[in-house]
């Protein structure tokens, strides 16, 4: 590891959060079943791991205002956008697109509509982190990719909070599935350069949603006969009053440059 660079993203002002003041810590961890042996020297402590793999992510800032509820939406970049997942998931595509996914559950994370994130994050793959303070220390499905910091800081008694997350990217069988073996031979070809970058987008999330809400997406996935007329306008109505209100905190860039050692 030669050098890591961790700065705010330009152009960004927010009310919420100090971007002087964010910090990440990035770690690579590695994946488990096929994959390819690289070893990866940091300093004096060199570790074998397999890649593609998973990534412990450590990301603190200082607050200007407590945040209710933070949501957390991020992405890899190794010369070009690796896909991102949650751990133990082998789905390649984003969960919790539709607002009505675990609606009545403490894991439901639809994909923020933010106007300004969602422009930032056009054409991206990303892996989407929701109720990190708290959902991840009661539910077991969400303890597998959110965990609590070590610190405990959550609660932003301190003025601080850190929050800690693990992304993944696909295994080599999902990316020669999804996008053949040409596409592996390009991220093999980034990673040699030895450069990776990890963005992170922090907003702050509104309360859980209302008991109108959970009424509508039944209704909606009833499976008694309704219109497709009605159904479609149901669909417009629950994408309107119930899509979450996150309003923009903080975006960082963590850059790591990197030698890889391996037999290629």
């Amino acid at each position: 590891m030669r050098e890591k660079l961790t700065q705010p993203c330009p152009g960004i002002v927010s009310d919420l959060v100090d971007a002087r003041s964010v910090a990440v810590d990035f770690q690579f961890v590695g994946g488990a079943g096929d994959g390819d042996e690289v070893t990866v020297i940091t300093g004096d402590q060199v570790r074998t791991v397999r890649f593609p793999g998973c990534y412990d992510v450590k990301v603190s800032f200082a607050l200007k205002r407590p945040l209710k509820n933070p949501y957390i939406e991020a992405f890899l970049q190794l010369g070009t956008n690796l896909p991102c997942r949650t751990e133990h998931s082998s789905i390649l595509k984003n969960p919790g697109n539709d607002i009505c996914t675990n609606i009545t559950k403490t894991s439901w994370c639809p994909q923020s509509q933010n106007a300004q994130l969602r422009k930032m994050l056009n054409g991206k793959s990303t892996c989407q982190f929701c109720n990190v303070c708290d959902s991840a220390k009661r539910n077991e499905d969400l303890q597998r990719y959110v965990q609590s910091s070590t610190e405990q800081k959550c609660d932003n008694d301190s003025g601080r909070q850190t929050v800690s997350l693990r992304m993944c990217t696909p295994s080599r069988q999902e990316i020669r599935e999804k996008e053949g073996d040409e596409k592996m031979e390009e991220y093999w070809s980034y990673l040699k350069q030895g450069v990776l970058t990890t963005v992170i987008h922090v907003l702050d999330r509104a309360g859980p949603q209302s008991s109108k809400c959970v009424q509508m997406c039944h209704t909606h996935r009833s499976r008694k006969l309704i219109s497709k007329n009605y159904k479609k306008t149901l669909l417009q109505s629950i994408q309107k009053v119930c899509s979450p209100q996150d309003i923009y905190a903080a975006c960082v860039f963590h850059t790591q440059k990197f030698d890889v050692v391996s037999d290629f």
